[in-house]
């Protein structure tokens, strides 16, 4: 595999764990960042909020308004936003790829695996948990994440709800079977219980099957409340003689509504800190303390009281920075920008490798690219190198596969992580891995034209033989029998640095291929709805970025169901073998970290053969930021601004 020199992965991401009867996992180089100005002989002196004002983070991606959940979309900036608002979850990830039940929620968890192979676990929940608005926090609140993410009605109004399909009863209980979720149980008001199918484990990542956040049903569902009658949990009247309160109208109101919902206007929330406004117009976001949050798994509460969250184009980050109007670019990643911001005087910064990747995404569900040697043709059309050159220079890099520089899988194969502890065996496999194997899919429009030829492409658009000349556009026969032109459409996002850069090395060699580019000018967060679906899908190409989770499952991303097309599988690729390998990987004992590289290993490798999107580059995060910022420390594995922002104060030397 190329490498970059100039990607520092070192020291970005401190895991230390036993890997339960095979390996310990083990940071070779355990240097720690220092996020801020470091003179210990000088005093420092706290700024309050009041004499700083609202403090300001600037991101190149615009807010598209998912506050509430990814039920409706996943945009990276409205994770952040989730993570300042939505707090006390039942499961924290520290380190990835290490996951443990959150000390400062739960006061007692027991595991057990029952006769028919099902797992439960009973939680026990502190009692002094609070939503903002001060209102206590049961067992019930996190009762209530586990059915709205299944409900029928939630399915009805758009939202994606096969987020718990691995509990049991999820199944007849969002399909609208059975009225009450019976794998949730509900003993009284401080405990849960939650019972994995059978059908699902082992799983690699099994805590993170229980991880549930606390949500306001009053907000969401008002007049209703969680019960169990000993069956399961399930939301009722509060007043019986009511008629049903809990319908897909109701949420449609509660939730979707663009000026009160809670989907983009969450106003009791459980996170440090608290929506003041979201305005749709300038999509810019406004939040406050939230004083009745208990604090992280550490107990850590923050003190930087206001914060406005925006976003800043490309291009113009330096100059907000320097003029004071943001005070914390967050994940830049164009080199032009990043060499601006790293000249701005009286700033400090962080860089650390990204769990995601930049690439081009096929609609493989119709059109041209339903055909695998089409994409992979598209994939040889395209200088991958010369668009890292162009975008990201010495602080990215290609990859050739479903994965990130900052994922330990890579590290670990990069030589990151030591592997210690194990057999004889699993060291030989161990050294046996490697992403070599992958494809680059370096710039041959040779071999593009045989793929195409293969394919059938063998006509023009008046159905004489293709001969190639300029200008000229390949066709063939379609299963209905008409001439299909090899045409392709391309969502090029506005205001995007990569996406421009992008087209500039698609139209001519995709034009000397015998390709019919065209393009429409596309605002994210339409560019977004085209993506997940929630409209007719009219692009057979788009350039997007995304960043990965710690609980790495491709599974439902490419499961071949319908149910999962659009808001999960994203590429629309209907592939039994690929699928079955996410699936194999998944069904990873916990711990094995061997076994999971090596099924890690042969999932890349397949993925990089089927091509169901064209991977670009990974690269190197920078949040560059005023100097006054102390303690603000990113890493990979807590890439979110508002996690590293909890930990910070705003301080000034005297």
């Amino acid at each position: 595999m190329r490498k970059c020199a100039a990607i520092l992965l070192a020291a970005l991401l401190a895991l230390s764990c036993a890997a339960a009867a095979q390996a310990e996992l083990i940071l070779i180089d355990d240097t720690e960042f220092q996020g801020g100005p470091d003179e210990p002989q000088r005093s420092l002196r706290a700024i309050s909020s009041e004499a700083f004002g609202e403090f300001v983070v600037g991101a190149t991606t615009t807010l598209t308004g998912h506050f509430f959940t990814d039920m409706w979309g996943n945009n990276t900036c409205d994770i952040d936003v989730r993570s300042l608002l939505h707090g006390l979850e039942t499961v924290y990830w520290a380190l990835q790829p290490i996951d443990d039940i959150n000390p400062s929620v739960i006061t007692d968890a027991d595991a057990v695996t029952l006769a028919n192979g099902n797992r439960r676990y009973t939680l026990t929940f502190a009692d002094d948990l609070y939503y903002n608005d001060g209102t206590k926090i049961s067992a019930a609140d996190y009762a209530f994440c586990f059915l709205i993410h299944s409900a029928p009605q939630v399915a009805d109004i758009g939202g994606m709800t096969a987020h718990y399909a691995h509990i049991a009863g999820w199944d007849a209980y969002e399909s609208g079977e059975c009225d009450y979720f019976s794998g949730v149980r509900l003993p009284d008001s401080r405990t849960l219980s939650i019972e994995i199918n059978a059908d699902y484990l082992p799983y690699f990542y099994e805590l993170g099957m229980i991880e549930a956040i606390p949500y306001p049903i009053g907000e969401i569902a008002p007049g209703c409340e969680v019960a169990d009658d000993g069956d399961g949990v399930y939301i009722r009247n509060i007043d019986p003689a009511a008629p049903p309160v809990f319908t897909a109208e109701t949420l449609a109101r509660t939730i979707l509504d663009p000026d009160t919902g809670y989907r983009s206007h969450p106003r009791i929330t459980s996170g440090p800190w608290q929506m003041v406004s979201f305005d749709w117009e300038t999509r810019t976001a406004q939040f406050s303390i939230n004083e009745y949050f208990k604090g992280n798994w550490e107990g850590q509460r923050p003190v930087i009281d206001r914060i406005l969250f925006r976003n800043v184009l490309p291009g113009e980050m330096a100059d907000e920075l320097e003029s004071g109007g943001v005070h914390l670019i967050n994940k830049a990643v164009a080199a032009e920008d990043i060499d601006a911001l790293l000249a701005v005087p009286d700033t400090a910064i962080a860089s650390y490798p990204r769990l995601g990747f930049g690439f081009l995404n096929f609609s493989c569900e119709t059109g041209p690219c339903r055909s695998e040697a089409v994409r992979r043709a598209i994939g040889y059309a395209i200088d991958t190198d010369a668009f890292v050159q162009a975008y990201n220079q010495y602080y990215g890099q290609p990859v050739y596969g479903y994965y990130g520089i900052g994922q330990w899988m890579y590290m670990a194969l990069q030589g990151m992580f030591d592997i210690e502890s194990v057999t004889e065996e699993y060291a030989e496999l161990m050294e046996s891995l490697s992403l070599d194997q992958l494809n680059p899919y370096d710039m041959n429009l040779a071999e593009a034209a045989r793929l195409l030829d293969g394919d059938g492409w063998t006509l023009n658009t008046d159905g004489e033989p293709y001969a190639g000349e300029p200008g000229e556009v390949r066709a063939k026969y379609a299963p209905d029998g008409e001439l299909m032109p090899l045409m392709l459409r391309y969502g090029k996002m506005q205001d995007s640095i990569a996406a421009e850069i992008l087209l500039s090395l698609m139209e001519e060699p995709l034009a000397e291929l015998g390709f019919l580019l065209s393009y429409d000018e596309v605002p994210f967060a339409d560019l977004l709805a085209h993506y997940y679906r929630q409209r007719e899908r009219v692009y057979d190409i788009i350039y997007l970025a995304t960043n990965f989770v710690n609980s790495f499952d491709p599974y439902f991303v490419f499961h071949t169901d319908e149910a999962y097309h659009g808001h999960t599988n994203t590429t629309g690729l209907q592939d039994e073998a690929l699928m079955e390998l996410a699936l194999d990987l998944r069904r990873t004992p916990p711990g094995a970290y061997v076994d999971y590289m090596a099924k890690w290993v042969a999932f890349q490798t397949a993925f990089n053969a089927k091509l169901p999107l064209l991977p670009l580059y990974g690269n190197v995060y920078f949040d560059v930021f005023t100097d006054k910022l102390y303690n603000y420390q990113p890493d990979s594995e807590r890439y979110d601004w508002p996690v590293a922002l909890l930990y910070a104060e705003l301080a000034e030397r005297e």
